[in-house]
C-alpha cells in the first residue's frame, strides 16, 4: 500500500521496463531541479519539443551536471534545458555525443585531463553565470564541484545526489541541499512533480534513457550488479524483469 499521490499512470508512449526509470532516476532529477534548485517548472501548456527561448545566452543561468551520462543526469539535462537553463555537463568522451544530443549546451570530457584542467574549462564556459550544480558521481567529484563554486563570484545552489563528505569545507557562496526523496511520499503536494514529468515524457520533451533489460527475475540481480561494477553500461538503464 502506498499514498495515492505517489501512483501515476504509465505514459502510453513507453512500456513497463522504460517506466521503471521514472520512479527513481527521473523523479530524483525533476525534484532536485524543481523543488531544491529553483529551476522553473514549465506548465503543461508550454511543453513542446524545443527548449523555451525565454532568455538570451548571455542572460541564462548555468547549471553544472557532473555525471551527465548517468540516467539521472540525462533526465536533469533535458528538464533543465527545456526550462531555459544553460547546461554544462561533465562526462567521458565516449558519452559526449549522447549528452550533447540531450540538450547540454557544453560538454566537458574528463578523459586525459587533470582536475585543475576540468575545473578551468567549466569556469571558462560558465562565464560567471553558474548558479546551480548537481553531482551524480560521488565524493571526489562533489569535491571538484565545490572548487568550481568557490571560484565563482555569486551564490550557487548545489545538490550532491551521490555523496558528499561531512569533512569537506563548504565555500561561503555555496548552498548545499540535502535531497530527501521521501518528501515525495510525505507531501501530497508533490504529486505535481510526477504529473509534470509524465506529461513531458508523453509529449517527448524528455526522452527515456536506453534500457538494457535482464530476464530472469531475482536470479538476474547478481549479474546486473556485476555489470554495474564493470561500468560498461555507457548511459543505459539496467532493468531486471520479473517472470
Amino acid at each position: 500500500m502506498v499514498p495515492k499521490h505517489t501512483v501515476l499512470p504509465i505514459p502510453e508512449s513507453i512500456d513497463f521496463a522504460a517506466a521503471a526509470s521514472l520512479g527513481v532516476c527521473g523523479l530524483t532529477a525533476a525534484m532536485s531541479l524543481w523543488h531544491w534548485l529553483d529551476v522553473p517548472m514549465v506548465s503543461g501548456a508550454e511543453v513542446s519539443k524545443s527548449p523555451s527561448p525565454t532568455e538570451t545566452s548571455k542572460e541564462k543561468e548555468v547549471l553544472l551536471v557532473w555525471g551527465g551520462s548517468t540516467v539521472t543526469g540525462q533526465f536533469a539535462i533535458q528538464i533543465a534545458a527545456h526550462s531555459g537553463v544553460e547546461v554544462i555537463a561533465v562526462c567521458s568522451s565516449s558519452n559526449a555525443e549522447l549528452v550533447s544530443s540531450l540538450g547540454a549546451t557544453h560538454v566537458v570530457t574528463y578523459n586525459g585531463k587533470t582536475d585543475f584542467h576540468i575545473i578551468g574549462e567549466i569556469l571558462c564556459l560558465a562565464q560567471g553565470r553558474l548558479t546551480k550544480a548537481i553531482d551524480i558521481v560521488g565524493n571526489d567529484t562533489a569535491r571538484q564541484v565545490l572548487k568550481v563554486i568557490k571560484a565563482c563570484d555569486k551564490p550557487v545552489q548545489f545538490a550532491p545526489l551521490a555523496f558528499i563528505s561531512s569533512k569537506d569545507k563548504i565555500p561561503p557562496n555555496a548552498t548545499v541541499h540535502t535531497v530527501e526523496m521521501k518528501r515525495f511520499i510525505l507531501d501530497p503536494k508533490s504529486e505535481k512533480y510526477g504529473t509534470m514529468l509524465n506529461e513531458m515524457v508523453t509529449k517527448e520533451v524528455v526522452k527515456i534513457p536506453k534500457i538494457r533489460l535482464l530476464q530472469g527475475g531475482l536470479g538476474a540481480i547478481e549479474d546486473g550488479l556485476l555489470t554495474l561494477k564493470k561500468g560498461t553500461l555507457a548511459g543505459e538503464k539496467l532493468i531486471v524483469s520479473l517472470p
